[in-house]
């Protein structure tokens, strides 16, 4: 399904190919993909399940710019070893491909996540996180810390645009990015935050994420190899 409404070039997203695609479903079940996955989340001779997976087409010349996010699961899954496999397919020079924010897949876990953005927030903006924060979110004294929590954190994901360019900002909190060939791959923590820019290009983009972790509650796996 489209991302956009416009008459324009669009972003494009297919969901569970593995579902509907034998060739999708060949490269899932019978490639070493899974096994490089165990390798990432340091469970090397464990299983691991598929969870899921996207097709991404971002039409030549398409505008639109994938925010930067995190990816959310079901509880099914291990929630602290889960990766994401990124696969573009072809080439794509390092300003066309996703990029990640090192470090950013241990501040939920660590609960740092307000704490580490105060300290470049403070610095780069001039005024006090809360300050801004009360300002501009809707913050009651009502509201519980975990509420209030996950307002910070989605503001600090919103901040990271306005951030992002600062050399205190990439000293702390450096943007990984890569060329990529065709055959390569990009894994990355569940948590971590990604984001990617438009397509300018000529070509469409098309990449294809497939979603690996460590199986908590078997009988709910979506494996494809159960689901046939």
């Amino acid at each position: 399904e489209p991302t956009t409404d416009t008459d324009g070039p669009k972003f494009l997203q297919l969901t569970l190919n593995a579902r509907i695609s034998e060739v999708v479903r060949h490269f899932i079940c019978e490639s070493d993909i899974s096994a490089l996955a165990a390798i990432m989340m340091d469970a090397p001779g464990l299983e691991v399940a598929y969870h899921s997976d996207d097709i991404f087409v971002k039409q030549a010349g398409c505008q639109e710019k994938t925010l930067w996010h995190r990816d959310t699961y079901s509880e099914t899954f291990s929630q602290s070893r889960m990766v994401n496999v990124w696969i573009p397919l072809g080439y794509l020079g390092k300003e066309q491909c996703i990029r990640v924010l090192r470090g950013s897949h241990t501040w939920e876990n660590r609960g740092e996540s307000s704490s580490q953005l105060e300290l470049t927030a403070r610095s780069l903006i001039g005024k006090s996180w809360r300050d801004r924060l009360r300002c501009e979110l809707p913050v009651s004294e009502e509201m519980s810390d975990r509420e209030i929590n996950g307002l910070v954190d989605s503001f600090a994901i919103e901040l990271i645009e306005e951030l992002l360019g600062s050399e205190e900002f990439e000293a702390t909190f450096p943007t990984l990015k890569w060329d990529c060939a065709e055959g390569d791959a990009i894994i990355f923590h569940r948590q971590a935050l990604h984001s990617a820019h438009g397509n300018p290009g000529r070509k469409d983009r098309v990449a294809l994420s497939v979603r690996w972790g460590l199986v908590e509650r078997p009988e709910m796996t979506t494996n494809p190899r159960y689901d046939q």
